[in-house]
């Protein structure tokens, strides 16, 4: 499938993966972990584990934390609709973004799914 054609839980899960977390799809939606506790032994089998959703092409709590981790810039793209994904770069002297999207948030999701893996992944 083409990272530039991800959207909704699918490219949150790629979002996941390419940050290392383990993570699942559930009704069409990522769900990671969220909380752990219990685990004072050294046994997980004793551990409260709490799993929610995980929306970072949606949900800029999830989302925002990616510009830093990943050090992407986002701007809106010129040459088209939407908006675009750049690493490491000062957006207006970089030429094409790495990756676009109809939302700063999606465009973000898609150049780190990009950078991790490349322009596809396994649908």
């Amino acid at each position: 499938m083409k990272v530039s054609e991800l959207v909704d839980g699918d490219l949150d899960y790629w979002v996941a993966r390419a940050r290392r977390i383990a993570v699942t799809i559930e009704n069409g939606v990522a769900h990671i972990e969220r909380v752990r506790m219990g685990v004072l032994d050294g046994d997980p089998i004793h551990a409260f584990v709490r799993r929610g959703p995980y929306r970072p092409s949606t949900d800029w709590m999830d989302g925002g934390p990616l510009l830093e981790e990943f050090d992407v810039d986002v701007t809106r793209v010129y040459r088209g609709e939407g908006w675009g994904g750049f690493f490491n770069s000062i957006p207006y002297e970089c030429g094409d973004p790495d990756a676009t999207g109809p939302t700063p948030l999606i465009a973000v999701c898609r150049a780190v799914v990009m950078s991790e893996f490349g322009d596809e992944v396994p649908a």
